[in-house]
């Protein structure tokens, strides 16, 4: 077996039965092969993220959602893709993704305020993943001012 995985501290999502251990913190460990901490597996460097302009109802879930991907932005749910879908009031927002087992769903509600969205009017935009990290962060994302190139005259 490979390093223990620590439920308790939420280092790692183990499916299917696996030989346990008792870890140094009193909690049980699940060991298995090539398991360590890493980031969420919903959203990686390969994925690309694409933000629907048109606000939809909140209460479509997985079904309408990738229908929605169908008929509005014109491509395939089942492509890896992240798809986000935002409200009117644009205080929440959906992200909807297939990792070739089954789809992802994340639900984003702010207590106070908006998030702070792209300019678009139909279709999708496609999000960096810095964008992507204001964007549910809250902050304000308005492109910067461009600089003028210049050659300098004198040192």
């Amino acid at each position: 077996t490979g390093p223990a995985v620590c439920f308790a501290r939420g280092d790692s999502s183990v499916v299917g039965p696996q030989p346990e251990v008792d870890c140094a913190d009193g909690c049980r460990l699940v060991a298995h092969l090539g398991a360590r901490p890493r980031k969420p597996m919903w959203l990686s460097p390969g994925n690309r993220i694409w933000l629907a302009a048109a606000p939809v109802d909140m209460r479509l879930g997985f079904d309408g959602l990738a229908a929605k991907v169908q008929g509005v932005l014109a491509a395939d749910p089942f492509c890896g893709h992240a798809f986000v879908f935002r409200n009117r009031r644009g205080d929440r927002l959906k992200l909807l993704l297939w990792d070739g087992l089954g789809f992802w769903l994340l639900y984003r509600r702010l207590d106070q305020g908006r998030l702070h969205w792209p300019r678009a009017d139909t279709g999708a935009v496609e999000l960096s993943a810095a964008q992507w990290a204001m964007l549910v962060e809250g902050r304000p994302w308005t492109p910067l001012p461009t600089l003028e190139k210049c050659t300098p005259t004198l040192l």
